[in-house]
């Protein structure tokens, strides 16, 4: 799922993040070194050379516009896509008044490892989705 693009703000009834990008540019300069050569190719330049394209592509440039509630799941260890990009758009949700939700998983990755994290984040997402829908016994 696209975390928040003007075209996707309000497609979705509601979303999970699992260690999603929130903002580019800073992921430009917080990943390691072989992933940000990769996000330059993707997005075709740096973001001094592209720096409309960065906040375009950005969720947290149009995190004003997510009415949807949203859960956000990430590895406290994770150097791939850093907890500060979950942190950031967290923040600005909570902010504005939205619904999120947000779980760290400690020592994990770019990914669940652990059997048991792998068994919680399932179980988060869909007591999530189960609150967000009414669904479930009544």
């Amino acid at each position: 799922m696209t975390l928040c693009t003007p075209e996707t703000a309000n497609v979705f009834a509601a979303g999970t993040s699992s260690y999603g990008v929130s903002d580019l540019a800073m992921l430009a300069n917080d990943t390691h070194k072989f992933e940000s050569q990769y996000l330059f190719k993707l997005v075709g330049g740096t973001p001094e050379e592209v720096p409309e394209i960065y906040a375009a592509r950005s969720p947290v440039k149009h995190a004003d516009e997510i009415r949807s509630p949203l859960l956000i799941l990430q590895g406290s260890d994770d150097a791939v896509v850093p907890p500060n990009q979950a942190e950031t758009i967290l923040k600005i949700i909570k902010d504005q008044g939205g619904v999120v939700e947000y779980v760290l998983f400690e020592g994990e990755g770019h990914g669940w490892r652990k059997a048991e994290n792998v068994k919680k984040a399932l179980e988060t997402e869909c007591n999530f989705y189960e609150r967000m829908f009414k669904l479930g016994a009544s």
